[in-house]
This record gives structure tokens, C-alpha cells and sequence, in this order.
């Protein structure tokens, strides 16, 4: 796995407060060679992929007094999964009946998040905080378990299409919101 990254940002100031605002550009690279484990057969396989990300970021902070902020802030990010997962690995387990491997196709879930916080710090001590948050991911990583329904690791009279398969996969989308408030 190579990972090349930069990040540019910009910060400026005024009389009401300051905007900061910057993007993150990742390329990933993955090479991938393993050895598929199936009882009676050995093979190499490769696999690789590359893929390259932005993740932009903006942040407002209104000085509303001296001991009074509101802070409004847009940012994306991404997690991938582990690059163990990403290997082009099989292993076959015929006492279980099992398959599991890797997913060099798996795309890293995204996110996507905006928030709000109002913060007071209260004077000779002290601090009160109210938020809002929204989040919306995209590609979710999860572990899929599925029967494997294919006879491609068939070998040596042995059918292996109703064998439970799990491995790493994107699912779809949601999203998560909520409020969030902390006095000191």
C-alpha cells in the first residue's frame, strides 16, 4: 500500500471572527499478491487498485463577544478498510464448510458532515456548549456473510457453491444527527 497526500489551507481573519478553509488530496495505491488456499490447489493471484480522494473543509467562527463563539464548520474525510482486508486472498475451510477473503474492489466509505455549536465560557470559571450535528455516509464498509452461490472453488469433486462466504463489502448510505450540549 502507498499512500502520497497534501493538504492547502487558508486562514483569515476579520473583525468578527475567522474563516478556515482547506482540502485534503490523498492517492492510494494498493498492490496485492497472495496465494488462494484451497484444499488440493494453490494459486497466485494479484489484484491492485488506485484511487485518488479530495477532502474539503470549511470552518466559521463568529466572535459574538469576548466570551461568546458560534462555530459552524463543514467536513469529509474517508476510512478504508484494513489493507488485510484488501487483499486478493481466499481461504477454503471444508471441515466448516466456510470461505473467507479479501476485496481488493472495495471502495473506502465517505462521509460528509456539517455542525453548529454555540460556546459561552462563563466567567471567573466555566464553560456551557450547545450543538447541532449532521452527518451522511456514503459506501459503508461492513463484513457481508452470504452463501458463496458459485462453483469457481470447486475442485477435486468437491461443490463448495453452498459454502457460507464472508468478506469485506460497501453497503449503501445513512446518515446520523443529533444535538449535543455540555456545561462545566
Amino acid at each position: 500500500e502507498r499512500v502520497l497526500a497534501g493538504y492547502v489551507m487558508a486562514n483569515s481573519k476579520f473583525d468578527w471572527g475567522s474563516v478556515v478553509g482547506g482540502v485534503r488530496v490523498e492517492k492510494v495505491s494498493n498492490r496485492g499478491r497472495s496465494l488462494a488456499t484451497i484444499p488440493g490447489v494453490t494459486g497466485e493471484i494479484e489484484a491492485s487498485s488506485s484511487t485518488t480522494m479530495a477532502f474539503p473543509s470549511l470552518h466559521m467562527n463568529f466572535d459574538i463577544e469576548d466570551d461568546k463563539k458560534l462555530r459552524v464548520g463543514f467536513t469529509s474525510g474517508a476510512a478504508r478498510a484494513d489493507y488485510d482486508q484488501l487483499r486478493p486472498n481466499v481461504v477454503v475451510n471444508d471441515t466448516n464448510q466456510s470461505i473467507s477473503g479479501g476485496n481488493p474492489a472495495v471502495k473506502p466509505e465517505r462521509a460528509y458532515g456539517v455542525d453548529a455549536y454555540y460556546e459561552w465560557y462563563v466567567q471567573p470559571q466555566g464553560y456551557f456548549m450547545l450543538g447541532a450535528f449532521y452527518k451522511k455516509v456514503e459506501d459503508v464498509l461492513y463484513t457481508s456473510r452470504r452463501t458463496f452461490g458459485s462453483n469457481a472453488l470447486d475442485t477435486g469433486g468437491i461443490d463448495r457453491s453452498g459454502y457460507a462466504f464472508s468478506g469485506i463489502t460497501n453497503g449503501g448510505s445513512g446518515r446520523i444527527y443529533g444535538f449535543e450540549a455540555v456545561a462545566q
